[in-house]
């Protein structure tokens, strides 16, 4: 898929917990790249395209909470939004020596068509992975819904491209690079090295990248996440973790909600496996549990509101 283009920037997205800030930790590692945190604001303000940005819209977007995690450069004034987005980035890279700069925001890939339209030369990695393993993820995250049934409908959404791409191999343009979280994860310095040739970049010793990586905190907010809780080097053994964190029916459910996808991502179902009756209920209690993730919000982060 590589060509001879310098490479833009480079876009990590894909479904939540699949992996994204595990490679975007990794790949930010890289002296020539700078990834920042997680920037969901910027499909707000890349929508207005090419319009200079007036006063009130620099304003804006100088005091968006998520930018003040992790800009400390001066303020930007592009003669368009997308030059004064990636003005903060390419500030941002210089100051820690990269060349490149980068943006890992999973849900970025419902939006690819905006990006793309703003920044034409960039680079994407899309990340997938099991939908049992995500809902587990997202079940143990604290930040995520609890339903089993939420967390597939959104697995569903943001796999759609993915799952185009690999019926219809063809469609897939040369700026986009699949790959497979469990491929990942067990074949690691192979797919790394494949992914650091797509992105152009002067091949590093895979060790090296593993002792630079520094996993991303939410700074300057209430929030402190460690974005890789448990370090970056891969961990084969745990790719089914998530047999020992979902209940049979809770497994049942994810399969026949998303058993077409599965099928084309190569993921297969267990068998004999039955939803019960019990299972609605609580999944009706997993959704008003989802309360606590405002609540968070609210009182760690009152700002992102605004």
């Amino acid at each position: 898929m590589t060509n001879s283009k310098a490479c833009g920037p480079i876009f990590i997205a894909g479904c939540g917990r699949s992996g994204t800030s595990l490679l975007r930790t990794i790949v930010d590692a890289h002296p020539d790249v700078y990834i920042p945190s997680e920037s969901l604001f910027l499909v707000d303000y890349l929508r207005l395209g090419d319009c200079r940005p007036g006063l009130f819209i620099r304003w804006l977007l100088h005091h968006e909470p998520q930018l003040l995690c992790w800009y400390k450069g001066p303020e930007v004034i592009g003669d368009t939004v997308v030059r004064t987005v990636a003005g903060l980035h390419e500030n941002m890279s210089k100051t820690v020596g990269a060349r490149i700069w980068g943006q890992k925001t999973p849900r970025f890939v419902r939006y690819r068509s905006l990006f793309e339209y703003a920044f034409p030369d960039a680079r994407w990695v899309l990340v997938y992975r099991d939908p049992r393993a995500v809902v587990a993820s997202m079940k143990r995250s604290g930040q995520h819904t609890n339903s089993v049934i939420r967390g597939c409908r959104r697995w569903r959404r943001d796999n759609q491209e993915i799952v185009s791409f690999i019926e219809y191999p063809e469609s897939c343009p040369e700026n986009v690079l699949l790959v497979k979280y469990e491929e990942l994860i067990c074949r690691f310095e192979e797919t790394m090295n494949e992914i650091l040739r797509f992105l152009q970049l002067p091949a590093v010793p895979v060790e090296n990248l593993l002792g630079q990586a520094k996993p991303v905190f939410f700074s300057r907010s209430g929030f402190e996440i460690n974005t890789v809780r448990n370090g970056v080097r891969p961990n084969p053994k745990r790719i089914n973790d998530w047999q020992k964190i979902l209940r049979d029916d809770e497994i049942a459910a994810i399969e026949g909600l998303c058993a077409r996808e599965m099928s084309a991502l190569g993921y297969d179902p267990m068998a004999s496996r039955s939803r019960g009756f019990g299972f609605f209920w609580r999944d009706l209690a997993d959704r008003i549990s989802d309360v606590r993730i405002i609540y968070r919000y609210i009182r760690y982060w009152p700002s992102y509101l605004l």
